[in-house]
């Protein structure tokens, strides 16, 4: 019975297989182990998905700012840091042009280097795990006699892993950022950035679980049904 109950749980998952890919928004690469973790899933916060939202957020936070430089107030400047974060986070999910994917960036490196900002420490240690490139079609003029595209690709920023894992081991010794936990357990389970290490990555993976992250309490339960990184057990 406990076998055949398992078998159907199985059958009704893969029936949801094509959903669930939809939901998580995977970004497949050729490798069998892919550390890149759905684009919809985090950050949790209220992110602009208009521009007229974008350009309302760009204008309170000039006013922060302002009001900010004669206040000595940090909540007033945690606020204003998370305004920030809103905005480039907009820029970098929400817009195509090279320009705009480059401000993004430097202000959620600003965030991270300066503000030392928990979210934008994480942020800006994804953008160094995957680099930031731009791909572009462009047809051929009408007056031609065979239409083709072209695909023009723009490179803004370099894959760094190594330097990626080292900010989300920042950003979990410095503030226990839960999404850092999971990336950072996410490249020892792949060894992308640092050595591969299953069992490290099952222990970062069950420290996020423990705080609620539905993702790596799904991974920790996947690596003890098979016994990856850590004993085997299908009761846990």
């Amino acid at each position: 019975m406990p076998f055949i109950a398992y078998a159907n749980t199985i059958r009704h998952h893969r029936l949801l297989l094509h959903d669930y890919q939809q939901r998580w928004d995977y970004h497949n690469t050729n490798s069998p182990k892919n550390s890149h973790t759905p684009t919809a899933s985090w950050p949790y916060i209220d992110i602009p998905t208009t521009h007229e939202d974008y350009s309302t957020l760009c204008a309170e936070l000039t006013y922060c700012r302002r009001s900010n430089s004669h206040s000595d107030s940090n909540s007033s400047s945690s606020y204003c840091d998370d305004l920030q974060f809103r905005i480039a986070t907009f820029l970098l999910q929400n817009t195509s042009s090279p320009k705009a994917q480059r401000d993004g960036y430097e202000m959620m490196k600003e965030l991270a280097e300066k503000k030392h900002h928990p979210d934008g420490m994480c942020s800006y240690a994804q953008c160094l795990n995957q680099g930031l490139i731009l791909s572009s079609n462009s047809s051929s003029s009408p007056s031609s006699l065979s239409s083709s595209n072209t695909t023009t690709t723009i490179n803004i920023l370099e894959a760094n892993p190594k330097l990626a894992t080292s900010w989300w081991k920042m950003a979990i010794d410095a503030h226990e950022h839960i999404q850092s936990m999971y990336e950072f357990a996410a490249a020892l389970y792949c060894g992308e950035g640092v050595p591969e290490d299953e069992s490290q990555a099952v222990h970062y993976w069950r420290r996020a679980a423990e705080c609620g992250h539905a993702s790596a309490a799904y991974m920790l339960g996947d690596c003890l049904l098979d016994g990856v990184g850590t004993k085997r057990d299908r009761g846990e």
